[in-house]
């Protein structure tokens, strides 16, 4: 039985359990686990309750050929319980559950933890997470697959993934459309960005510096045209 409460060396402990059961992430900070496929970033982390009790595992992925600060969590995926409920482990029983909850992170994680992953399994990673229930939607949805398309030097999907995020957006609301300008301002500020692969790929390797990505394990789209120098 662990202390009730989160110390920044319970932290260490707790993400060296888990680091066993995602082999090929690695970890920027404790409770993090990041794997990056061309400018996309697919995050694994640990959601430490206010009261530094218990913890939620949680899914979500980045697309680093975007310029902001810090990581979006976008398409944020809460681990479930066997019920479908979302899990919250308590820190205190850590011992006693991680490997079921470690086992059933794999289980339930929505792309590859190991091997390649494709344009093609992100693309859909997108569609179908618009598809769920209750998803937190914001321009990203509609705009990642695009970017991350072109950055890879696949201009026919790129193209492919606009048309489906304007039709996608534009089923939205009017104050969605409203913040980025309005459906056609997004739709031809979107076009010049796919436009422009050259600028996705540079502000990804800014990113990647500013984010201190470049330890994190690394590898191409398989079906890319364009393939980052290693």
């Amino acid at each position: 039985e662990l202390p009730k409460k989160f110390t920044p060396a319970l932290k260490k402990r707790v993400s060296k359990d888990y680091q066993t059961f995602f082999p090929e992430f690695g970890s920027i900070k404790p409770l993090n686990f990041e794997k990056r496929i061309g400018c996309f970033l697919f995050s694994i982390y640990m959601d430490i309750g206010s009261d530094r009790e218990y913890y939620t595992p949680f899914y979500s992925v980045h697309n680093l050929s975007r310029a902001v600060e810090g990581i979006s969590a976008t398409l944020r995926q809460r681990l479930q319980t066997s019920r479908n409920t979302p899990d919250f482990l308590q820190l205190r029983w850590h011992d006693k559950n991680y490997r079921n909850a470690g086992t059933r992170m794999r289980e339930q994680a929505y792309l590859p933890l190991e091997g390649p992953i494709s344009l093609h399994q992100v693309i859909e990673l997108y569609k179908n997470y618009l598809k769920t229930p209750y998803p937190s939607r914001s321009s990203f949805c509609v705009e990642d697959p695009a970017m991350i398309c072109a950055w890879a030097g696949r201009d026919d999907l790129a193209k492919e993934c606009l048309e489906w995020g304007y039709e996608t957006f534009k089923t939205w609301s009017e104050g969605m459309q409203k913040q980025e300008g309005g459906l056609d301002v997004w739709y031809d500020r979107m076009q010049k960005i796919i436009a422009d692969p050259d600028a996705l790929r540079r502000i990804t390797k800014e990113q990647v510096a500013l984010k201190k990505l470049d330890k994190i394990p690394y590898q191409d789209f398989p079906d890319a045209v364009y393939k980052e120098a290693k």
